[in-house]
């Protein structure tokens, strides 16, 4: 419905506008509100925000400094109980993948829940899957903020890859030192793969 509009994004029943000041903004509130007429859309007032400097979207924060996890996501990860059985390892890491975008060592560090899902394993909890589970909480409660990509900067490339997984971190700003486990990574099945970089 709005996939045409720049600075418009929806999800489900979210709508997001975004504009560099104040004047684009409310130019593109102008346009999504008439897209909104035109297909007989109706908004629901009580969750109409203008000019927010942030606003809570889809689990996330986003502001003028970036995208941040809800604090609301973190409380909830914090509060849950290690899982007892192999539906609460899905749902915990369910709920943790949703923020991989924030914990860059996410496959390593729950690999030893995950291998809990593999259908011929036994279930069984001891301090390995413990710590993986508290580690990762810790990760979640301990999130950067994940700033805007920039056109107008420069962007640094780096490359990662090990028996465990790929990773690539794109950034603009390069840092004093780069670590590789700052990196997105994948878990991929090595004896299937080859990795160059």
């Amino acid at each position: 419905m709005f996939v045409d509009l720049p600075g418009v994004e929806c999800i489900v029943d979210d709508i997001l506008v975004l504009g560099e000041n104040d004047e684009q903004h409310d130019h593109r509130v102008r346009k999504m509100l008439n897209r909104c007429q035109q297909m007989n859309f109706k908004l629901n007032k009580a969750k109409f925000e203008l000019r927010v400097p942030k606003v809570h979207y889809v689990g996330h924060v986003i502001s003028k400094d970036g995208l941040k996890v809800n604090p609301e996501k973190v409380r909830a990860i914090q509060e849950m109980p290690a899982p007892t059985d192999v539906a609460g390892v899905k749902r915990f890491l369910g709920i943790v993948q949703y923020l991989a975008k924030f914990i860059p060592s996410l496959p390593d560090v729950s690999d030893p829940l995950r291998k809990l899902l593999k259908g011929d394993i036994q279930w069984h909890w001891d301090h390995e899957q413990h710590q993986s589970f508290e580690e990762l909480r810790q990760l979640v409660s301990s999130a950067p903020i994940l700033r805007f990509y920039n056109v107008n900067e420069p962007v640094t490339i780096s490359v990662d890859a090990s028996s465990k997984g790929l990773g690539v971190l794109i950034q603009n700003k390069q840092p004093c030192h780069m670590d590789p486990e700052l990196s997105p990574r994948r878990k991929v099945d090595m004896r299937k793969s080859s990795v160059k970089c």
